[in-house]
């Protein structure tokens, strides 16, 4: 998992295109768990003395950006509009 992915899957442009995916998150949740994926990888591919890609301030940058992550989901988590997208986008899905 990277952020270009979760990039993609809300909706952002995919590489090398100017058109704009769809957004494949069902959840604020599942958009959480590719944060955790994302962060989970950093640590693993990153471990002092044990990775060869040990690079200490990438572990330092995931653990920021998952507690951005988690700071901008707790604020957005139920708002109205952020449920009305996500039922939208899942509608037009089963609908295509």
């Amino acid at each position: 998992m990277c952020l270009e992915f979760i990039e993609q899957k809300i909706g952002g442009k995919r590489p090398g295109s100017t058109k704009v995916a769809d957004l494949q998150y069902a959840s604020p949740a599942q958009l959480r768990a590719d944060f955790q994926l994302l962060h989970d990888n950093c640590m693993k591919y990153n471990e002092p003395g044990l990775s060869p890609y040990n690079f200490p301030p990438a572990r330092e940058a995931a653990g920021r950006v998952l507690a951005a992550a988690d700071a901008a989901l707790a604020k957005i988590q139920n708002s109205r509009p952020l449920l009305a997208a996500l039922e939208f986008a899942n509608v037009s899905r089963r609908v295509v």
